[in-house]
């Protein structure tokens, strides 16, 4: 019981095509023919292009002043938000040591050769000015 298997020979794609499935094709053709006539028409074709040049480089340049609108828009929340991040209550900063300044001060007005000021009670605090 031998039966061979024949290979699968699919139908050419040509034959498959009804002629109503190339109207797409041949109105695409078709306006691509009179695009291309249009703009290499010998009487105005080269002011056609002229315009159609300029008005490209017109719409260009106010799609680039859009985009850089809506980037330096957006750039605002994007600080405001990085401003509420660094006020917010979770971020700590290192304490300020206040002795050093205090130090240079101090030096500051013995080489001044003025009076030196008064130590007693003086204390510097860390912390808010309220």
């Amino acid at each position: 019981m031998a039966t061979s298997i024949k290979p699968f020979d699919p139908p050419s794609l040509q034959s498959r095509r009804s002629p109503a499935s190339k109207l797409p094709l041949l109105g695409f053709g078709a306006a691509v023919g009179a695009l291309v006539a249009f703009f290499l028409d010998p009487d105005r074709g080269r002011s056609r292009r002229a315009l159609t040049r300029d008005q490209l480089a017109a719409l260009m340049r106010r799609t680039g002043r859009r985009i850089g609108r809506t980037l330096r828009w957006s750039e605002g929340p994007v600080v405001g938000l990085a401003a509420q991040v660094i006020t917010s209550p979770w971020h700590v900063e290192e304490p300020i040591d206040h002795e050093p300044l205090a130090h240079k001060v101090e030096t500051a007005v013995k080489r001044s050769g003025e009076r030196p000021l008064p130590t007693a009670g003086a204390t510097t605090s860390v912390g808010s000015n309220r």
